[in-house]
């Protein structure tokens, strides 16, 4: 009880800010770290298998990002109007959904992670010359290390979800290969990846809730993702025929540096304060319209 007091009087003091600060250092120490980084990694696992500490720190960590969200929502006018459902919603499916590809044969074991192979001639989309340019050049940059006596493998490994961390040791040799690489849908470690909790909102949507349209608004950067995970939805028979899964792609948002927003670094712009600054700058065009009428005199004001 007296632990609980603590974490209430934490939580009021808590911001966001703070927040993104204590996810800036633990990435950080998590690519400089191995015997963090493998902590680090155990302690999704246990997550994700309900473990009563873990849960409890998240939902902690949850409530203050909720309160960030709601001032959002206000800024945005459908405060009160939305259900919340994250990835957390579908972590009851997760065992399911894994046991049914395993089961199905669309997911086969490979080196310990149950993956799911692209079929012979599947386009998998999202990649093509320009990946490949791309793959070429990490693997030119791996052999001058290599004969610099510099390290040859970078920290951590690649995945198919968001690009940062959550994938298998393997993955990235698989994906600088002649083959796609696979859908990992759980790792040798027991892990779920996002490509799982993606997969089990996509039998939720289609099979539990009726939907035939299914839109994702998400950067193009993760077009093979969306195209890999709809095929094999498809496959599984967690999405009918005819429904359509498509991915509404758009640019990646960029720092004045020219570089791509990393939220992992924490270097990136807060919803509230870019949507602040949009309400100000269209607020201040406004009234410099009303102080420059266009015609006759009064015109501008009814403009306005």
């Amino acid at each position: 009880e007296e632990g609980r007091g603590e974490e209430k009087e934490l939580s009021s003091d808590l911001s966001l800010g703070r927040l993104v600060e204590f996810y800036k250092e633990a990435k950080k120490r998590f690519d400089e770290d191995a015997e963090f980084q493998q902590r680090a990694r155990e302690e999704v696992v246990r997550l994700q298998g309900g473990d009563p500490d873990s849960l409890r720190a998240w939902a902690f960590l949850c409530g203050v990002s909720r309160k960030e969200f709601e001032s959002v929502y206000r800024l945005l006018g459908v405060s009160g109007q939305l259900e919340e459902r994250g990835e957390s919603f579908y972590n009851q499916w997760l065992p399911e959904i894994v046991e049914s590809l395993r089961s199905s044969g669309v997911a086969t074991e490979s080196e310990g992670a149950l993956c799911v192979f692209p079929l012979p001639g599947e386009d998998v989309g999202g990649g093509g010359k320009e990946k490949k340019t791309k793959q070429k050049k990490k693997k030119q940059k791996k052999k001058k290390d290599k004969t610099s006596g510099g390290e040859v493998e970078e920290a951590g490994a690649a995945t198919t979800g968001d690009g940062e961390g959550s994938g298998t040791d393997t993955e990235e040799e698989k994906e600088t290969s002649n083959q796609p690489p696979p859908l990992i849908v759980q790792k040798s470690d027991g892990g779920f990846m996002y490509a799982t909790t993606d997969l089990a909102a996509v039998r939720h949507r289609c099979l539990s809730e009726g939907a035939r349209r299914l839109l994702y608004v998400v950067d193009s950067g993760q077009a093979e993702h969306f195209t890999r995970v709809f095929q094999t939805a498809k496959r599984a028979g967690f999405a009918p025929s005819d429904a359509e899964l498509r991915h509404v792609q758009f640019g990646l948002v960029l720092g004045e540096d020219g570089k791509k927003f990393k939220t992992r670094s924490g270097d990136t712009v807060k919803l509230r304060d870019l949507l602040s600054e949009a309400v100000r700058k269209a607020e201040s065009l406004l009234r410099e319209r009303e102080r420059t009428p266009t015609g006759a005199p009064g015109e501008g004001d009814e403009k306005g």
